[in-house]
C-alpha cells in the first residue's frame, strides 16, 4: 500500500492456484463508528465503486461524510456486486445500508469485484468530503496510471524533504531508539491536515486545515486568511483547535476568546 495527497493505492497479490481473486469494499470503518444509510454503486463494466457514508471522528464531536471512488486494474473483470453480512448478489449494483439493530455495531456490508486470473491487481481509491466525483478527479489527477512504484518513489521522497532538517549521529544508538525518535518527528507533522478544496465547508482555493491549533506558529501569509476563514464561518476560534466539520468543538475548549489571534481576526473579518 501506498498513498498521494488524496488517494491509497493497494497491489494485491494471490497465490497462482488461485482462479478468481476476490476483492471486497467494507462500508465500514476500522472503529465501527458509520452511521445510518451508507452507500456504495458498481459499475458493472469498468468495476469502479463509488459511494459514501457517515462516520464519527475519532476526537471530538460531530460526524463527517466521506466520500469514496475505487477503481482496479490488472485482470480482466469476471463478475461484481454488493454484499450484506454473509451474503452478496452479482445481479445488484446498488446498496444503501443502515447502522444495525438492536443497538449494535454497524451492519456489515458493501462491494465486491472478483477476477478472471490471479494476476497482481491495483487498487486506487480516491477520497473527498465533498463528493464522489471530487474523488474520482483526485485518483485521476494524482494516480493517473496505477504506477505504484512511481506514487511510492514520490511519496518516500516528499517525507525525505520534510525530515531533511534533521541529522541523527546512528552509531552505537539502539536502531529501536531511531525508530521510535523519527516516529515521534513524524507525528509532530500529523496536524494540521491540508483540507483545503476538499471540505464541505469552505469551497474553491480558500485554506481550510483540520486540527489547527491556534498556538502553532503557522506562516502568517496563509495563516490570516485562514483563521478570517474559520472566524466567519464557524465563529470565534476555540481555546485549542478547529476539528474536522464540528462547529467549533474541542477537547478542554470553552470557545474562549483569549488568544491574539482571535483579536486580529476580529476586526479583520468585521
Amino acid at each position: 500500500m501506498t498513498a498521494a495527497q488524496h488517494t491509497s493505492l493497494f497491489r494485491f497479490t494471490f497465490p497462482s492456484a488461485e482462479s478468481s481473486p476476490l476483492v471486497l469494499l467494507d462500508l465500514t470503518d476500522l472503529s465501527d463508528s458509520r452511521q445510518d444509510n451508507a452507500s456504495v454503486t458498481v459499475d458493472a463494466d469498468t468495476g469502479r465503486m463509488t459511494g459514501n457514508g457517515r462516520f464519527l471522528p475519532s476526537f471530538g464531536t460531530g460526524n463527517y461524510v466521506a466520500y469514496f471512488c475505487a477503481d482496479f486494474s490488472g485482470s480482466d473483470i469476471r463478475d461484481n456486486g454488493i454484499w450484506v453480512d454473509s451474503r452478496g448478489s452479482a445481479g445488484v449494483k446498488d446498496l444503501k445500508i443502515s447502522r444495525g439493530i438492536n443497538g449494535g455495531g454497524p451492519l456489515p456490508g458493501g462491494a465486491f469485484t472478483r477476477f478472471v486470473s490471479s494476476e497482481p491487481i491495483s487498487v486506487r481509491v480516491g477520497l473527498s468530503f465533498v463528493s464522489s466525483d471530487q474523488a474520482c478527479g483526485n485518483a485521476e489527477a494524482e494516480v493517473p496510471t496505477f504506477d505504484f512504484n512511481a506514487t511510492r518513489s514520490a511519496a518516500v521522497s516528499a517525507w525525505r524533504e520534510k525530515l531533511s532538517p534533521i541529522t541523527v549521529a546512528t552509531t552505537g544508538v539502539n536502531s529501536s531508539l531511531l525508530t521510535n525518535f523519527y516516529s515521534g518527528f513524524y507525528r509532530t507533522m500529523v496536524n494540521p491536515q491540508n483540507y483545503t478544496g476538499v471540505n464541505p465547508i469552505v469551497s474553491g482555493d480558500k485554506p481550510w486545515f483540520d486540527s489547527f491549533y491556534w498556538y502553532e506558529p503557522r506562516p502568517w501569509t496563509w495563516g490570516r486568511e485562514l483563521l478570517t476563514c474559520i472566524f466567519k464561518h464557524l465563529g470565534p476560534l476555540s481555546f485549542t483547535a478547529t476539528l474536522p466539520h464540528s462547529d467549533r468543538h474541542s477537547s478542554g475548549s470553552s470557545n474562549a476568546l483569549g488568544s491574539s489571534e482571535y483579536l486580529r481576526v476580529s476586526r479583520l473579518a468585521a
